[in-house]
């Protein structure tokens, strides 16, 4: 729980899941189901513990098509069903109290994707699918993860309901070259538990000190661009570098430790990373990432006034390791943040 009434949230539950995969030689066919029955406790000092049901289930099919020149067709669907704690966890640092207030929905998802690979080496990728997302670290599956080669699982709230659209291109130059860009498009409708507002909520705390009482939906919308370039410059050493530019405005309740609100989210990304590999079983990982990152604020709902705070700096990791003979995995050892680099930054994740 954020702000003052701070807590701990259990999850735990079975998950079981089946999947059926059948090839040919024009096409993959895919089906599959899975199911958790969970609980999520929530424990605090500050209030009652609660309880609660945390359900999820799917069914889907997928179908890849090949023998179509260079075309291969991705189509699919899956039926999902949640029951999620809303109420249980409400955003951080807004200080909302608790409440068991569930969500339920059931929906339909379609999927679709095509990719084509040229001689040239080129590839051209396009998708467009729909998602309902379970609970908060739910996203261990059997499922497809990707269509088209877009992700199509994220670390959102409980019950969202996202339609995405990509395109992209990937290029291979020689055996030794890669480069690649794409662009994603993501609109989310994400419930949200809130409390009454004729009676309890106001602009400048918005429902603070109240426990949930309704569910509400809220927009999200998402922008990514991306691209990379990669080089194995030898057997030993490969390089790369990529570029992230993420734009989200959203009116979900997104609140600071010090109690301002916001609204929209600009984060750009650069990373330059070398590897080096010894035959020996050796590994070494060097990297640096470049964060540009402007967050509009604001301190009063439903007023147009508000400050951009900014964000410009780098974090250098590194990591080593070991990979064992005969695929026994490996061993590693990894440092974030070498130089520890202090910098104001929302990260989603994180922060929600």
């Amino acid at each position: 729980i954020g702000g003052f009434q701070r807590g701990t949230a259990v999850l735990q539950g079975p998950q079981l899941e089946a999947q059926w995969v059948q090839r040919s030689g024009r096409a993959t066919w895919i089906a599959g189901a899975g199911a958790f029955a969970g609980t999520v406790e929530l424990r605090s000092a500050f209030t009652d513990d609660f309880e609660a049901d945390d359900t999820f289930a799917n069914g889907y099919g997928y179908v890849k098509l090949r023998g179509l020149g260079p075309v291969e067709l991705t189509a699919g669907a899956a039926v999902e069903s949640v029951e999620t704690p809303l109420g249980l966890l409400p955003p951080r640092d807004s200080n909302i109290a608790p409440a068991d207030l569930p969500y339920t929905e059931t929906e339909f998802s379609p999927k679709l994707g095509a990719t084509a690979t040229f001689g040239t080496g080129t590839t051209l990728r396009a998708g467009v699918y729909r998602r309902l997302a379970p609970f908060l670290g739910r996203l261990q599956t059997l499922e497809p993860t990707q269509v088209a080669g877009f992700n199509q699982f994220f670390e959102d709230v409980g019950g969202t309901r996202s339609w995405s659209y990509g395109v992209g291109i990937d290029q291979a130059i020689g055996r030794r070259w890669f480069l690649g860009a794409s662009y994603t498009i993501r609109d989310l409708t994400v419930p949200e538990a809130y409390c009454d507002r004729e009676t309890e909520w106001n602009e400048f705390s918005g429902c603070a000190g109240f426990a949930p009482s309704v569910i509400e939906d809220r927009d999200s919308d998402e922008r990514w661009t991306r691209a990379y370039a990669s080089a194995a410059l030898a057997r030993w050493i490969a390089v790369s570098i990529d570029f992230d530019h993420e734009d989200r405005e959203f009116d979900t309740t997104s609140v600071t430790p010090t109690g301002v609100f916001q609204d929209a989210v600009r984060t750009r990304r650069i990373r330059p990373e070398i590897r080096l590999f010894s035959h020996y079983g050796l590994f070494v990982r060097l990297s640096a990432t470049h964060y540009d990152q402007e967050v509009d604020q604001f301190d009063t709902l439903g007023v147009s006034d508000r400050s951009v705070v900014e964000s410009d700096f780098w974090v250098a990791d590194a990591s080593l390791g070991y990979r064992f003979p005969k695929r026994w995995g490996s061993f590693v050892l990894e440092g974030r943040n070498l130089a520890n680099e202090k910098f104001e930054f929302y990260e989603r994740s994180v922060q929600e």
